[in-house]
């Protein structure tokens, strides 16, 4: 059984500028490179949907590494035309590791985060010990 441990998100915005007959037909162009390109990258399990001014699909990867995520967000920037911008996330399924880049026709710009290491304190209300019945 395959084990995917990186799962990855990606939300594709059209600008203003591209009518309605156009980004319909941008759309389907970009599914069809987009998964092409994907798949010969090693992504599995690919869903996408549009949202009428944009275009969100996610993906899971075996892995969760470094330079294959940062090498899949400058392919997809590669692949977008003028008048498409985005964002990609990516996080391993321990929650431990986070990769975040914008998207530009042709440029991937971001960085991956260690999440293991911060401090959840604060971020929960305290907890109240419950009386015992007798």
């Amino acid at each position: 059984m395959a084990r995917n441990d990186c799962r990855v998100y990606v939300a594709l915005q059209y600008s203003q500028e591209i009518s309605y007959h156009e980004l319909h037909e941008v759309e389907q162009e970009l599914i069809v490179v987009l998964q092409d390109t994907l798949i010969a990258c090693g992504a599995v399990h690919l869903d996408f949907w549009g949202y009428g001014d944009s275009l969100q699909f996610d993906f899971s990867m075996e892995r969760f590494e470094k330079e294959t995520l940062k090498e899949m967000a400058q392919e997809i920037a590669g692949l977008l035309p003028a008048d498409v911008s985005g964002r990609l996330v990516g996080v391993d399924k321990a929650l431990r590791r986070l990769g975040v880049f914008n998207l530009t026709p042709g440029e991937a710009r971001g960085s991956i985060l260690n999440i293991a290491d911060i401090p959840l304190d604060g971020l929960f209300p305290p907890r109240t010990p419950h009386a015992r019945p007798n």
